[in-house]
């Protein structure tokens, strides 16, 4: 069992971004990301650092083994037929996409996710967990390094520079007043853990220090703002958000 790519689009949609992000993958070219990870040294399991990285190839493949460069190309994570009148691209899915998943969910015992088990599903709200709760641990790190001031300006840069739903106020106010610090530091640890029982190197899951501090403190994170000065320092941000 694996999931397929409009139900993680659709996931994101229907929380409120205008755009899945493998349909915004297709249309900004997914050999840019490609190429990008090349020249990071991810796509060569031989140069990858550290070796134990979880990472998986399947964009890779699409791109290296397909041509699946996306809109330009006809075809990405999704095949794209085009309309009679205004030649407007309509994405369609894809039979050799949801092939090539499910080989990969198969054969590379899908890196901890849950395609392991035929018997497990994932539903919407989880899609959404596992896309942004991690891009909301990282809003926690780079608040803890003072690269950014205040959790608003984290807020303000999502809204109004990434399409981030404004009516569920930014990530931060997001994971403090719609979901709860508590239920984020859970499912982090919960998948950090999974990580480690496969010996797996995922760093962007590992809870930072000041969402521990703010859970353990019962305090949320505009709270901790209130109270306390970000904490200034000279060390290199580790962030990459």
């Amino acid at each position: 069992s694996s999931l397929q790519v409009a139900q993680v689009d659709g996931a994101i949609t229907d929380f409120g971004m205008a755009i899945g992000p493998l349909t915004m993958g297709d249309l900004a070219g997914n050999d840019i990301g490609y190429l990008v990870r090349t020249s990071q040294k991810l796509t060569d399991p031989n140069q990858r650092q550290p070796a134990n990285m979880r990472y998986s190839s399947l964009s890779d493949e699409l791109v290296t083994r397909y041509n699946r460069v996306g809109q330009k190309a006809k075809k990405g994570w999704y095949d794209y037929t085009t309309t009679t009148t205004n030649k407007k691209l309509i994405p369609q899915p894809s039979t050799q996409v949801s092939q090539l998943i499910q080989q990969h969910c198969l054969l590379k015992n899908a890196m901890v996710l849950p395609c392991t088990s035929s018997t497990v599903q994932l539903q919407k709200e989880e899609i959404v967990e596992r896309l942004l709760f991690p891009l909301v641990n990282e809003g926690f790190k780079v608040l803890q390094e003072a690269v950014a001031r205040h959790p608003h300006d984290i807020d303000i840069i999502y809204i109004y520079g990434y399409g981030w739903p404004s009516w569920r106020g930014g990530p931060m106010y997001w994971a403090d007043y719609q979901i709860g610090l508590p239920h984020i530091l859970k499912k982090l640890q919960q998948w950090s853990q999974q990580c480690q029982d496969h010996n797996l190197d995922c760093p962007y899951l590992i809870p930072s220090p000041l969402l521990q501090q703010c859970v353990s403190q019962n305090m949320t994170i505009h709270d901790y703002y209130n109270k306390h000065q970000p904490n200034k320092n000279n060390k290199k941000p580790s962030s990459k958000l």
